[in-house]
């Protein structure tokens, strides 16, 4: 099975989705291939405010801020939940999902590296390395 070489920009990562030795894993970041969302959080309404700005009446944020916080989440979520179970059919061990970067790492071995390079909905597969500040 070929690589998709666009989707995969690191040359130490594509010897390794080329290589035939299927003992070996990778762990790799693999990015949704969607486009940018939009997200503006709308203004608060005058029923907090007075005239002046200064807030009249004492509320409880909880609930406004878990429904903005999902409302970022959910800009592709369909499609972040369609990679997910494509990814599970491909890969053999477990994946973390990394919602609001949209991403996903797992441990992969060249064939499955080669598999997931042919999903439509995969943008780019990076190395998952450590940074050291």
């Amino acid at each position: 099975m070929p690589v998709a070489k666009l989707k995969i920009d690191d040359p130490r990562l594509l010897a390794f989705a080329t290589s035939e030795e299927e003992s070996d894993s990778a762990s790799v970041i693999i990015e949704l291939h969607a486009p940018p969302g939009e997200f503006s959080p709308a203004p608060p309404s005058r029923d907090y405010f007075g005239s002046i700005g200064k807030l009249i009446k004492p509320r409880s944020f909880g609930s406004e801020k878990k429904s903005a916080q999902s409302r970022v989440l959910s800009l592709h979520r369909d499609e972040l939940e369609q990679l997910e179970h494509d990814l599970k059919k491909i890969i053999s061990r477990p994946l973390t999902r990394l919602e609001s970067a949209e991403a996903f790492i797992a441990d992969v071995s060249p064939d499955e590296l080669r598999e997931i390079s042919d999903l439509p909905q995969v943008g780019l597969i990076r190395p998952n390395r450590t940074h050291h500040a």
